[in-house]
């Protein structure tokens, strides 16, 4: 069984472990299951490492982008695990690094490698620290449809047999919710700022009516307000949690629908699929 097989066969145990965790009777599945995305993430690590040792930067493909957006996102969620204890966070960091690591064997079957704008130290930059935005707002998306759920049962009055010794509470993912903000805006920004740099060094010009950074900005607009209301207007509680599912639909419409379906420099195929 190669390296690929290892991580798969640990996010879809991770995965398959988190949801069923979800149940009364499965609560005891949360742990195993955040082991075995750890497990995962190590082989992963590993993977990357090799993968780099025998081609390089200079002939990775569109493929190994999209594992270290994997990695990122697992990265992320084994740190704030570690710090936190809170199992919620693996709601959508298996299933998404899952779908992200299968996504990567896909495109790796793509002719060609990265062109020859996809390199250089501040690409790289660019790519390693909006791979962690990104990962945030996933961990973002689990935490706030978690909020929303536990809000609307204890509202109800109804028993929560799910819940135990490491069901967080309200406040405690609302505290989560607003580090994601906290964290995620100034990456977001430094991301979008390392962008520009490799857009003047490889193009000459800061922007252009390329759509991804049109739609970068508008990007960086939304979560600016978001920002602005956690920590100026004292935002919290469903508001907040509601803004984060908007901040991760934005991201989602701007990776997929630009990356796979538009005419862009960021494009991961060489052409567009449509």
């Amino acid at each position: 069984m190669g390296f690929d097989a290892v991580v798969l066969t640990c996010y879809a145990i991770g995965t398959l472990g988190g949801l069923l965790g979800l149940f009364p009777r499965g609560h005891f599945l949360r742990k195993p299951a955040a082991w075995a995305i750890g497990a995962g993430f190590a082989a992963h690590t590993l993977l990357i490492f090799l993968t780099i040792g025998s081609r390089g930067f200079a002939l990775l493909s569109r493929g190994d982008l999209v594992q270290v957006m994997a990695w990122s996102l697992v990265f992320v969620y084994c740190v704030t695990w570690w710090r936190l204890r809170f199992p919620i966070l693996g709601l959508t960091a298996g299933p998404l690094a899952l779908a992200l690591f299968s996504l990567s064997s896909l495109l790796g079957n793509v002719d060609g490698g990265l062109p020859e704008h996809m390199t250089g130290a501040f690409f790289i930059l660019h790519l390693v620290v909006l791979s962690l935005n990104f990962a945030l707002i996933a961990l973002g998306l689990g935490s706030a449809l978690y909020y929303l759920n536990l809000r609307r049962k204890l509202k109800s009055r109804k028993v929560l047999p799910e819940a135990g010794v490491d069901t967080p509470s309200l406040v405690a993912v609302d505290r989560v919710n607003k580090l994601i903000v906290l964290w995620g805006f100034p990456l977001f920004t430094l991301g979008l700022a390392t962008g520009f740099a490799w857009a003047v060094l490889s193009r000459g010009a800061v922007v252009s009516s390329d759509p991804k950074e049109i739609a970068s900005i508008l990007l960086w607009l939304l979560y600016a307000l978001i920002f602005m209301q956690r920590f100026v207007l004292g935002w919290q509680g469903k508001k907040a949690a509601v803004m984060l599912l908007v901040l991760f639909a934005a991201t989602l419409c701007s990776l997929v629908g630009v990356n796979f379906f538009m005419h862009s420099h960021h494009n991961f195929f060489q052409t567009p699929m449509f």
